[in-house]
């Protein structure tokens, strides 16, 4: 889909503090909508982020259902994966992967 294309054209994007959106990918051999996030400062911590992944994950899940952005992916019922890495070492911290049946 041409929205990640787009969406990465304005990347990094500051989602909140110590949370930038690095890129967006679409896969259609998938149909799987990748979202690439970079952690810094006190949220840089592969412990604490293991601790609140449901919640991350939860949290997650209600902002696709309320999306009216994301309506393209919805519609067409793309799995979402959010991938969160570390500023400091660049290693990948903890994926979600959303499927359509959990936000439909």
């Amino acid at each position: 889909m041409n929205v990640a294309k787009e969406y990465t054209k304005k990347c990094p994007v500051k989602i909140a503090n110590n949370i930038l959106c690095d890129s967006m990918k679409y896969d259609a051999a998938r149909n799987m909508n990748t979202y690439y996030y970079v952690l810094s400062g006190p949220l840089d911590n592969s412990a604490a982020v293991a601790q609140n992944k449901s919640q991350v994950e939860g949290a997650l899940i209600q902002e696709l259902r309320n999306s009216i952005d994301l309506k393209p992916y919805k519609d067409f019922n793309t799995t979402m994966l959010y991938i969160y890495y570390s500023n400091s070492s660049h290693k990948e911290i903890f994926r979600v992967n959303i499927p359509s049946r959990l936000y439909k």
